[in-house]
């Protein structure tokens, strides 16, 4: 008897402890020491491409408090025949709010052979503790090292929150 009275109100239990939990949210932390003026945590990042064309694209992306950098953006793919892989690189810090990021993708034609390599250079400024903003510049380069395209443009970010 007893254990058909617990089944039964446990799921009732675990409902109000979901209830009974705060709706804060908090930024995603790898370390609660963590200084508030640091990149360190996941972001969404809205791109505003201003050269050559004007196109507005969305990014995600993680800074490891190790100054690693792991992004996408809208389109990205590392599967096979697709055209390009996410973005690995480092980041650091240049002054008080102020963040230097270098990181590079692999571009593929759609028989997966190498069509060439992107490097993407930002300088972001931390405005708040959830946001930053800042510029950006790319460069593909074939397998022979050879520009293909330049772009740039500008962006702004919002920290994904727990």
């Amino acid at each position: 008897m007893h254990s058909r009275f617990s089944r039964r109100f446990l799921p009732v239990g675990l409902v109000l402890a979901i209830l009974a939990t705060p709706l804060t949210t908090y930024p995603a932390k790898a370390d609660s020491g963590e200084d508030a003026n640091s990149l360190t945590g996941s972001w969404r990042i809205n791109l505003h491409f201003t050269t050559p064309v004007v196109l507005d694209l969305l990014a995600l992306g993680a800074f490891t408090k190790e100054g690693t950098f792991i992004g996408s953006l809208q389109g990205d793919s590392a599967g096979p025949g697709q055209d390009e892989t996410p973005g690995y690189g480092a980041w650091t810090k240049v002054g008080a709010r102020d963040f230097a990021l270098r990181f590079q993708a692999v571009q593929a034609n759609a028989d997966s052979s190498l069509r060439g390599l992107l490097t993407v250079t930002m300088q972001l400024t931390l405005d708040a503790t959830n946001q930053f903003s800042g510029t950006f510049q790319a460069q593909s380069v074939d397998p022979k090292g050879n520009v293909v395209f330049t772009v740039g443009g500008t962006l702004t970010a919002t920290r994904i929150l727990v």
